[in-house]
């Protein structure tokens, strides 16, 4: 049996004690995704409305290394200890594979462990979900930094995210995301600014005027906190979307005295 080192958080399978993984889990490359079509009378074929993105399911198939049947309930319990939370739902973790070390999916367990309780054949099955399928880099792009404790297979450019410099005329900055799916901007905005603006294409938002404030735009969640504070109405306009690559953004206004820090998580197919 082949010793496989997937992992969920800081925990790896062996640290439960002697059960190891089976070779051969159920990883998939794409995340489920289901075709839209309408069937038109009169038209051949049918009008495609584009896809629709599901969930991951992922399949570990564990075996224990001991046939102590004592030993093995212990096991389990301590595994539902760290798969359950006090109430007795799942807990989001985040499930590393041996292969791609530096991405990981945010999974919690996605249906019961049923162990096969045959002396010498104690196998089960753990099916995580993914609810958002897409994997992510394991640092932000504020921490990808020389020193950055960043496994050397990594195909990542160092020193591309964090702080974007200080902004005092009107000018472009460019921000790179480094994965395969486009992100909304997260940017945090501090100082003092005339009718600030930020734009990207044909899509914009406004700050308006501030003076010593910090304005935290999280475009994950399509919120904004000023000061701690949130205030949706802070932003008016359009949050803007980064596709992958590098993407100019132009930032106006007048009086500007701002220190920009934005924090991207890459995403990947």
């Amino acid at each position: 049996m082949l010793s496989l080192s997937t992992r969920l958080d800081d925990k790896y399978f062996s640290d439960f004690g002697p059960i190891r993984e089976v070779v051969g889990h159920t990883n998939p490359a794409t995340p489920e995704f289901s075709q839209k079509t309408v069937s038109i009378p009169g038209r051949a074929g049918v009008w495609d409305f584009g896809h629709g993105i599901g969930t991951r399911l992922l399949n570990i198939p564990l075996k224990y290394e001991t046939n102590d049947k004592y030993e093995r309930q212990r096991i389990l319990n301590d595994l539902v200890a760290f798969l359950f939370d006090q109430y007795g739902k799942p807990i989001i973790r985040k499930l590393y594979f041996d292969y791609e070390p530096d991405k990981y999916y945010t999974v919690k367990l996605a249906s019961q462990i049923n162990p096969d309780r045959l002396m010498f054949t104690n196998t089960f099955t753990l099916q995580f979900k993914a609810d958002n399928p897409y994997k992510n880099f394991m640092l932000p792009s504020n921490e990808i930094v020389w020193g950055a404790d960043i496994p050397f297979m990594s195909d990542i450019l160092l020193d591309t995210g964090g702080s974007l410099g200080t902004i005092t005329t009107a000018q472009t900055i460019s921000i790179n995301n480094q994965g395969t799916i486009a992100k909304p901007l997260s940017i945090t905005v501090r100082g003092s600014g005339t009718d600030v603006t930020f734009t990207k294409g044909s899509r914009s938002f406004s700050l308006g005027t501030f003076s010593d404030k910090t304005i935290v735009i999280d475009g994950e969640t399509y919120s904004v906190f000023v000061d701690g504070e949130e205030a949706i109405n802070a932003l008016t306009g359009d949050f803007i979307t980064l596709n992958t690559g590098v993407n100019n953004i132009q930032i106006s206004g007048t009086g500007l005295n701002l220190t920009l820090t934005e924090s991207l998580t890459y995403q990947y197919n």
